[in-house]
């Protein structure tokens, strides 16, 4: 893994061990080896925070969320498109399903006519 390089001195926490710790992916021993180093190195702290952000705001864009979910946690700007796209989604699954249900509508319609028309001949 590649290591953090502050002042040309190399740290005992990777970038891959602080994604980790932000992910929740550490074990208890590598979350409390990690949040020592966070405590000494403010930068990455500071880092690690933003990039906590970042998830929850990815998570505000992606995640389908109800009506009454909470997004106060995440940027104002990112939380609307958010809101946008899932009313987006919301509103594009009905027209995806009654498209795909008069296909199939189409689809019996012709395999009983093609059966008709082989039945009068």
């Amino acid at each position: 893994m590649n290591k953090i390089v502050h002042l040309g001195v190399k740290p005992s926490i990777s970038e891959g061990e602080l994604q980790a710790y932000v992910d929740g992916q550490l074990t208890s021993d590598e979350r409390r080896r990690v949040e020592a180093y966070l405590g000494k190195h403010l930068d990455d702290a500071e880092r690690v925070n933003l990039y906590r952000k970042q998830n929850i705001g990815l998570h505000g864009l992606f995640d389908p969320i109800s009506k009454d979910e909470n997004l106060d946690e995440i940027p104002p700007e990112m939380a609307e498109v958010a809101r946008q796209l899932n009313k987006e989604i919301r509103s594009s699954r009905p027209h995806r399903n009654r498209n795909l249900y008069y296909f199939a509508i189409m689809c019996v319609l012709l395999v009983a006519f093609v059966i008709i028309l082989f039945l009068m001949h």
